[in-house]
């Protein structure tokens, strides 16, 4: 289960539960649907949920944002927050993998920093 909240600067992805292919799927997909996507930076927090997640999944993912990310984007980053060792080794093989993606990927273990980091010009 994840939630979506429009902040004042960004767009906040919040999982709940263990994440699995289907719920990071759904909530990119809902994310890019946002009539503020094209123009707002965003956050994924994981936090210290488990995983499961096949690398396949990561490049499958890849792929999906290349295919719907908007034309004319403004937007230039999206932070990961993750807690636990293996949400970190995940996001950093998906930030390797969405390098080509046309917006900068950051990982932080806490939302503060995340914030800062995607609120900065």
């Amino acid at each position: 289960m994840f939630e979506i909240t429009k902040k004042t600067n960004y767009l906040l992805a919040e999982f709940k539960t263990d994440l699995t292919f289907n719920e990071i799927f759904n909530a990119i997909i809902l994310i890019i649907k946002h009539p503020d996507y094209k123009n707002t930076n965003d956050i994924f927090v994981f936090g210290n949920l488990s995983s499961h997640l096949a690398f396949e999944d990561l490049e499958e993912i890849s792929q999906m944002v290349k295919k719907l990310y908007p034309a004319k984007a403004t937007r230039n980053k999206t932070a990961l927050v993750v807690t636990s060792s293996f949400g970190k080794a995940l996001a950093e093989m998906w930030k390797v993998m969405a390098s080509k993606l046309p917006y900068e990927i950051e990982i932080f273990s806490e939302l503060e920093s995340a914030v800062k980091w995607v609120t900065h010009k």
